[in-house]
């Protein structure tokens, strides 16, 4: 708008000489509205560039912390194996032992029963039957302690078993973590996009503000 009028007719004028007052209060309301404009976008840079290291860090932590627990779960996957493989092969010694204790067994109820009849008709000393009657009974109690060894084995497979799952389901869940974790450097690429976009928003808001300021002069 314009204040007042410095020129006069048929008045002659001269370079530099003012003609016109032109109103400043909306251009200096323009600048103040421009550098706060200004002042908000480098808020906003500042923001996004302290975002940047704190992303990166966190997106390295979580990765490195992922894949490490995946590791260790490989690992816990394999000894459960290795425990598995050793209860199957307790489990088949034992298997083993009872066929062998079964065999005695048999062969000492065989003695006995040949035994009985030799002793009826006196051919045989008493003694010898009742040792024959003990090797029995110690063999059946044999069979019976290697039944309970095989009990105790195939127990103890099907809890190297389960541990064998359940370490496999860790490796699942670490897979999944590292996955996860994968789309850190995403992020960390979006932050800096957003910074690169704050950094050119601050860079406009400047230009306005330098032009809002030569508009004054």
């Amino acid at each position: 708008n314009v204040v007042s009028v410095q020129a006069e007719d048929e008045r002659p004028v001269k370079a530099g000489d003012v003609l016109v007052v032109l109103d400043k209060r909306d251009l200096e309301v323009a600048l103040a509205k421009a550098q706060a404009d200004l002042a908000d976008a480098q808020a906003t840079l500042d923001g996004a560039r302290s975002d940047v290291p704190t992303v990166t860090v966190s997106s390295t932590s979580t990765l490195s912390g992922a894949r490490s627990t995946l590791d260790n779960a490989n690992v816990a996957v394999s000894f459960a194996e290795q425990q598995l493989g050793a209860a199957q092969s307790r489990l088949a010694v034992a298997q083993a032992n009872v066929r062998v204790a079964q065999a005695n067994r048999d062969k000492s109820a065989q003695d006995v029963e040949r035994y009985r009849g030799l002793v009826a008709k006196d051919e045989i000393a008493h003694q010898v039957f009742d040792q024959a009657v003990s090797a029995e009974k110690a063999a059946a109690a044999t069979v019976d302690a290697q039944q309970a060894s095989v009990a105790e084995a195939a127990q103890n497979v099907s809890a190297a078993e389960k541990a064998v799952e359940q370490a496999h389901a860790r490796v699942r869940e670490a897979d999944a973590q590292v996955e996860g974790a994968a789309v850190g450097p995403s992020q960390v690429k979006s932050s800096e996009a957003r910074a690169q976009g704050a950094l050119a928003r601050v860079a406009q808001k400047q230009a306005e503000v330098d032009q809002a300021k030569l508009n004054l002069t």
